[in-house]
């Protein structure tokens, strides 16, 4: 994905929708680090059924929201988080309209 400076990485044969075979596998992405944003290290995402309620459900454990829910044009939305003990994470929910 040369316009996000975006590198799709494969462990697993993935279907049509680009989703995981087969259980064990992670796929995932490296890309450039947001602006703003001065996280040194990896930021694992989760795949969510939805972003609002991820947000809520993070929130109320005691998460602290780093950057809100956001765009990926074409492929859907993330939010990021550091939880109380300082780690970051975000949450991503695949949406083809979203823009």
């Amino acid at each position: 994905m040369p316009q996000m400076d975006y590198i799709v990485v494969h462990s697993g044969d993935t279907d049509g929708k680009g989703m995981l075979k087969s259980p064990g596998a992670i796929n995932g992405g490296i890309a450039r680090r947001p602006e703003g944003f001065t996280i040194n290290g990896a930021v694992n995402y989760s795949m969510v059924d939805s972003i609002e309620d991820s947000v809520a459900r993070a929130l109320s454990l005691g998460a602290k929201m780093t950057k809100g829910r956001t765009a990926v044009p074409g492929m859907g939305w993330f939010a990021m988080f550091m939880d109380p003990e300082g780690n970051n994470f975000a949450v991503f929910k695949a949406d083809a309209a979203a823009k």
